[in-house]
């Protein structure tokens, strides 16, 4: 555990994990790097998790869909809905391909707004969807409602910048494992 919300997961613990999850929240697992997510978003996280189509459903969302009432595109890919005491927010990254949810709590102590991202209970994986209306369903509904499995985690750690710097050493020493294992088998072998 790094932090409270930002676990370090294992690689086999999450290479097993991607194997076996659950169909009715998950449709598909992808690694970080396959979806350029940004390293100050979630940076322990391994991967990300697309929304099942069974979980959009339950959600409310339905293929053309459009944009609920309250919603207003704030930047190029960012869209919000202010309630009275949360803003809720979904953004688009890698060309529109994934949208993740987040809300900013606004009654914070002095005044300040904490970011908060909707993951997936193992290894705070954020949930993702394929556009921008069924992350809009999706916040909605788990904002008015608590799934199991699904649970709102701050976007970064408190201290990021070690965070960030610890997935890199995590990702060249697991890069470096299966070599440093076959350097060792063929000096064994000699």
């Amino acid at each position: 555990m790094f932090e409270a919300g930002h676990p370090d997961v294992p690689l086999l613990d999450w290479e097993t994990f991607c194997k076996n999850i659950s169909p009715f929240l998950i449709g598909e697992v992808v690694d970080r790097n396959e979806v350029k997510l940004p390293d100050w978003v979630l940076p322990l996280a391994r991967g990300v998790a697309y929304a099942s189509d069974h979980l959009l459903r339950t959600a409310g969302y339905r293929v053309g869909s459009s944009r609920p009432r309250g919603w207003k595109k704030t930047h190029w890919g960012v869209y919000r809905r202010d309630t009275d005491l949360t803003t809720l927010k979904v953004r688009g990254y890698s060309n529109q391909k994934l949208w993740m949810i987040s809300r900013w709590n606004l009654n914070q102590p002095g005044g300040h707004y904490w970011s908060e991202t909707l993951v997936y209970l193992f290894g705070s994986t954020p949930i993702v969807t394929p556009n921008y209306q069924s992350a809009i369903y999706l916040a909605e509904y788990c904002l008015a409602n608590r799934l199991i499995g699904l649970h709102w985690v701050s976007t970064h750690p408190v201290d990021y910048e070690s965070a960030i710097e610890f997935a890199k050493k995590r990702r060249v020493n697991e890069a470096l494992g299966p070599l440093q294992r076959h350097n060792a088998d063929l000096l064994k072998a000699a």
